[in-house]
């Protein structure tokens, strides 16, 4: 079985942090990189879509290319 390749790193890795007040809107921001040489399509879902909003919550990165994700 040939090994798969990683087609989207993302930084942090486990969990994002957010700093507060709380009392506003805080932000915290997820950076995607595409390693590979193609295209890479991605959508983020959130469990609380009510407490949580992400923008992009979908997109496109070229080959080799980055976003960050808000």
């Amino acid at each position: 079985m040939a090994k798969q390749e990683q087609v989207l790193n993302i930084d942090p890795q486990h969990e994002l942090k957010f700093q507060g007040p709380f009392n506003s809107m805080v932000s915290s921001y997820l950076k995607l990189h595409n390693p590979t040489d193609n295209v890479v399509l991605f959508k983020i879902k959130t469990t609380a879509p009510k407490k949580y909003c992400v923008r992009p919550n979908s997109g496109v990165i070229d080959p080799k290319g980055q976003m960050m994700v808000q």
